[in-house]
């Protein structure tokens, strides 16, 4: 009897879906909508911020994922201030960071095909720029649910509506 419950709970391991750290729902869209602007303000207020040559590790750990990035910057006060803003709005960095690529995953695959139209042409700097895009695409890739990839088609109308206040912070 023993030796057949192992393989039974190894098996149904196995069939059991991988679930998301955080669910993309109207409620945690409506917190990033809130924070994008306040983080767009912030960054245009620090010069030596790079957000562009970060990359991310080939894992869907969201701890992780944030603490490899925030080691990755060197201004400490911005990432404070950063936390502190999420803290405000209810929002953990790791969970920040999960939902928003998530979020992005479908503008990216879009992005990812055109960037490899322009690599095929030849123009400059596409190439490393396509190749950025495919290490950011596949981890997304690879960490997307079926519950996010529902959430994504249910809710895509209200992601891709411009976040009030956006442009008047960028200006």
């Amino acid at each position: 009897m023993k030796r057949l419950f192992l393989p039974a709970v190894i098996g149904l391991m196995l069939q059991t879906p991988v679930m998301a750290d955080t669910l993309i729902t109207e409620a945690n869209l409506a917190k990033i909508k809130t924070v994008m602007p306040k983080l767009s303000a912030l960054k245009s207020a620090y010069e030596d911020v790079d957000e562009q040559d970060m990359v991310l590790e080939q894992h869907c750990n969201w701890q992780k994922q944030y603490e490899a990035l925030k080691a990755q910057q060197a201004n400490t006060r911005y990432v404070t201030e950063v936390e502190q803003i999420l803290a405000e709005n209810d929002l953990k960095p790791a969970e920040f960071l999960e939902l928003t690529l998530k979020m992005s995953w479908p503008m990216l695959k879009m992005t990812q095909q055109s960037l490899a139209m322009l690599a095929e042409n030849k123009q400059p700097g596409m190439e490393e720029a396509l190749q950025k895009s495919s290490v950011l695409l596949n981890v997304i890739t690879n960490c997307i649910t079926n519950e996010d990839k529902q959430a994504l088609d249910k809710l895509q109308q209200r992601i891709n509506q411009p976040i009030s206040g956006m442009s008047d912070a960028v200006d």
